[in-house]
């Protein structure tokens, strides 16, 4: 089932492509020093899946926000005792209930 949003996306595009991305990643202490000094704090945390062009990997992320400045962090535990930023940003929203 967690493979099924995945394939609904290989499958409706007829020529995919693959995007090679550089993030940022640290270890553990700096990562979260560098979270800590932002204000953001572990808001929730979430199995997911990596692609590579070869391997599909089981993965961990964790989103860190800062209700003050409304800035977030998305944080993928890549190794162990790696941790890299997927994606950061501000203007965070919270709509909708809880899963």
């Amino acid at each position: 089932m967690k493979y099924l949003l995945l394939v609904a996306l290989l499958a409706s595009t007829a020529h995919a492509s693959v995007l090679r991305m550089t993030v940022p990643c640290g270890t553990e202490v700096d990562v979260k020093k560098v979270l800590d000094e932002h204000g953001e704090k572990p808001m929730m945390t979430m199995k997911g899946i990596r692609m590579s062009v070869d391997s599909i990997t089981d993965t961990t992320l964790v989103l860190y926000v800062n209700p003050t400045t409304k800035t977030y962090s998305l944080i993928e535990t890549v190794a162990p005792n790696v941790l890299c930023a997927v994606s950061t940003g501000n203007n965070v929203s919270v709509f909708g209930g809880v899963v």
